[in-house]
């Protein structure tokens, strides 16, 4: 039967099918190894779309971690974090992400992508309406209302961290409504004059550290200056940077040396630690303030198993540094090794490598010819990257072997002719061999 709201959502398929913007969704029927290798379809291939950076999603001491924890409290945690769902298992979660990162306290979401929504939203207008009831109104009219809160943020940002801003910009009558502003990335000279412009008490700079897509590193220290030469705070997601940078593994504010000019630190449980959800970290105050955000407290919580494994591959990247030491170094050889056959990486110098292939049709062909040779890396275009920045995104791992880079490499290097027809639809040029 036609409905209203069923005509929306066939029309969205529909169109986006039309239009070759529908995504596929690759079954991955087993991952193998250290995560470097999975079985699509029956079919073997080496892993290149994983974020599990370090490689510890199957660590033995992890899984054996996991499994203790299914056995002592069962599959699912049971309810939300108010209810039946804190288990020693979160709280010595909590406890280990504060020893890594070298913070007062912690707080973990089932998901990151909810953590970020919520805190976003919890910082520029308190998300439990009811709380205004206990608040004085002299206090009140002090901390809410119009003009209050100003977010800037860089046009990159994970899309979790938009989407708080949306639910911050639609909040209900009798709270902050932000003022929002982007600015280009990497443009901090437009970032300056965004803030010098600000008249709000309340000024908020959001950024990733490493952008997902891209590989691009954000210049925290900048940022952390400027933002703190006009009084905003900075709210940091280090999602692709946590257990992969610094000199402890935190990520590039650690690596940057301004943990004390970055207020608020979101980091992921979900990449190189090889889990899944996020947390904040920051003073005992701020995570208790925290705890009231509504994706936490209506939130089912992690899997007491997830946690517990997530606390054990956080206590091995504080043991073994040499894992991101040799994700680094094998990143450093595939990146030069594709830029030695003319492909543009967009300059970058992560674990993240993007391969361009400029239009969507001619990423799109590139991910079914690697797929063909046994190699497993999506592709992306617009509105995802830029119009003429489509690409195939190869995720390095510390595990992937030398043998199966080079492999990928070599693969590679057939597919540079189909990088110079992009190239040209797209009236761009490779980089001279």
């Amino acid at each position: 039967m036609s409905s209203y709201f069923n005509d929306i959502l066939s029309f969205v398929v529909l169109s986006m099918t039309k239009h070759g913007q529908y995504p596929t969704f690759y079954q991955i029927d087993e991952v193998l190894g250290s995560g470097e290798r999975c079985i699509i379809d029956g079919q073997l291939f080496i892993n290149m779309g994983s974020n599990g950076y370090l490689g510890l999603q199957k660590d033995p001491e992890v899984l054996a971690a996991a499994m203790d924890a299914i056995n002592r409290y069962g599959l699912g945690a049971g309810g939300s974090r108010i209810t039946a769902g804190t288990t020693r298992a979160h709280l010595e979660l909590e406890e280990k992400i504060a020893e890594f990162e070298g913070t007062e306290a912690a707080i973990v979401f089932s998901s990151g992508f909810l953590g970020n929504t919520g805190l976003i939203q919890a910082l520029s207008n308190h998300p439990m309406k009811w709380m205004l009831d206990y608040i004085e109104p002299i206090e009140s009219k002090k901390l809410f209302g119009p003009n209050k809160v100003h977010i800037i943020f860089d046009s990159l940002i994970h899309r979790s961290l938009i989407n708080g801003i949306e639910c911050a910009r639609g909040s209900m009558v009798g709270f902050s409504k932000p003022i929002v502003s982007s600015f280009a990335n990497g443009d901090y000279a437009h970032l300056e004059r965004i803030l010098q412009n600000s008249k709000c008490p309340g000024k908020l700079v959001v950024v990733d550290t490493i952008f997902s897509l891209h590989g691009r590193r954000a210049d925290i220290g900048q940022i952390a200056q400027i933002a703190n030469r006009y009084g905003a705070d900075v709210y940091v997601d280090e999602a692709h940077a946590t257990g992969v940078f610094g000199p402890h593994g935190r990520g590039l504010v650690d690596e940057a040396g301004c943990d004390d000019k970055v207020k608020f630190h979101f980091m992921t449980l979900s990449k190189a630690i090889g889990a899944e959800g996020g947390g904040f970290v920051g003073t005992k105050e701020q995570c208790d303030a925290f705890r009231v955000s509504a994706p936490w407290i209506f939130s089912t919580s992690m899997a007491p198993a997830v946690a517990a494994g997530a606390k054990k591959s956080i206590e091995i990247i504080m043991r073994e540094p040499e894992r991101r030491e040799k994700l680094h170094r094998k990143a450093k050889f595939f990146r030069e090794a594709i830029i030695d056959l003319g492909f543009d990486v967009l300059g970058l110098t992560t674990q993240i490598v993007p391969v361009r292939f400029y239009t969507k049709k001619v990423a799109q062909e590139a991910t079914y010819k690697l797929m063909e040779k046994g190699i497993f890396a999506p592709c992306y275009w617009y509105p995802a990257v830029g119009k003429t920045e489509a690409m195939v995104r190869m995720n390095i791992m510390a595990t992937h072997s030398e043998e199966q880079l080079q492999y990928v490499v070599d693969v590679l290097k057939s597919l540079r002719d189909l990088a110079q027809v992009g190239c040209s639809e797209a009236e761009h040029c490779l980089t001279p061999v």
